[in-house]
């Protein structure tokens, strides 16, 4: 236990844009709204708050990418194995990284 980082305590949100097509992007409308800390009803942040034409521009991108001889979905076997191999090195790298960021924001949301 002597060994153990020190927790964060009120971590900063890093992204507060909707994710759409592999990327950060502003909802269409603009629009936000708050979230707040439940232990003392500060505010933390505003978000992108998705409406009807950002899921319809999601939809849209998703489609795109599961359609009839795309370039993802024409992947080979062999290519999707070594992504997903990148994928997981990936992830547990940044799992180890963020860790605390991760325990931190679950225990703050009770």
């Amino acid at each position: 236990m002597e060994n153990l980082p020190n927790p964060i305590v009120r971590p900063k949100p890093k992204y507060t844009q909707l994710f759409i097509n592999n990327e950060w992007v502003d909802s269409a409308s603009g629009k936000k709204f708050g979230t707040y800390d439940p232990t003392n009803g500060e505010k933390i942040c505003d978000v992108a708050e998705a409406d009807k034409s950002d899921i319809d521009i999601a939809v849209a991108a998703a489609r795109k990418a599961f359609a009839h001889k795309s370039e993802w979905r024409n992947t080979a076997p062999s290519v999707c194995v070594n992504t997903n191999d990148i994928f997981c090195v990936d992830f547990s790298k940044n799992f180890s990284r963020y860790f605390q960021y991760m325990i931190a924001a679950r225990v703050w949301s009770f």
